[in-house]
């Protein structure tokens, strides 16, 4: 009688609900070129993910996590984690990318990208043409890791050739060198340093060589001839460059 109730005021609002599972990772980018070796070991080698801005990326390694990406810029939708810190150990490795949004929403695994590690430098390429030639332009040969590249640098001029089968071959007549112009002493010696880097990009030391070149004929010179007591006639022969 009289009385009135409490009166209740009426809120609105609304909720959002994303059930809907993150989008597919994908891994764009190892180092490069999916192989590290020791340089980028000890430096960086970035693996580069794309995913929905603000998400989580996780990545792994035959299935073992390595780490968590991070974005950036910041919301850019690329993310990027250096693996080099983490050491691994030479050999190959599936490499996978997981993202869970920022509702907590997991998406299915990316694709695989296999990559290789690979730290150790290839085994000191060996020279085995001649030390002493009377050719001007000779050639420089020898054997390397099967597929190096293989740079000869002689006389102010580097060569780069293949070590195909496992040998190589310089034709200091004919070749065109990669860098700096040929100037053979033709009379007198020439330092041959070689190196081999394998497809990691890894060098090897180098394996060096004196190449000594003479072109220069002899002048032979006859002493007048001595009377033997057989009755030859005895002559000397010297011979000088």
């Amino acid at each position: 009688a009289g009385n009135s109730g409490d009166t209740s005021s009426a809120v609105s609002g609304s909720l959002r609900v994303d059930t809907l599972a993150a989008t597919k990772p994908v891994i764009t980018d190892v180092a490069g070129d999916e192989l590290i070796n020791a340089s980028e070991q000890g430096s960086t080698a970035v693996a580069t993910v794309t995913a929905d801005a603000g998400s989580t990326v996780e990545l792994y390694a035959d299935g073992v996590l390595l780490g968590q990406a991070t974005e950036t810029p910041a919301n850019s939708g690329t993310f990027e984690l250096d693996i080099a810190p983490l050491a691994l150990a030479d050999g190959g490795y599936s490499l996978t990318a997981v993202a869970t949004d920022k509702d907590g929403n997991t998406s299915v695994a990316s694709d695989v990208v296999q990559i290789g590690i690979d730290t150790s430098a290839p085994s000191v390429p060996v020279i085995s043409s001649a030390s002493l030639t009377n050719n001007a332009t000779p050639l420089i040969e020898g054997t390397a890791e099967v597929g190096a590249t293989v740079e000869v640098s002689v006389g102010g001029a580097t060569y780069s050739t293949t070590a195909s089968d496992g040998t190589w071959s310089v034709d200091t007549g004919t070749a065109t060198p990669a860098s700096g112009t040929l100037s053979l002493n033709t009379n007198g010696t020439n330092p041959i340093s070689v190196t081999a880097e394998d497809a990691a990009g890894n060098t090897s030391a180098p394996s060096t060589q004196t190449l000594t070149i003479d072109t220069t004929d002899p002048v032979a010179s006859v002493t007048n001839g001595t009377l033997q007591s057989d009755g030859t006639v005895l002559f000397e022969v010297s011979f000088a460059e």
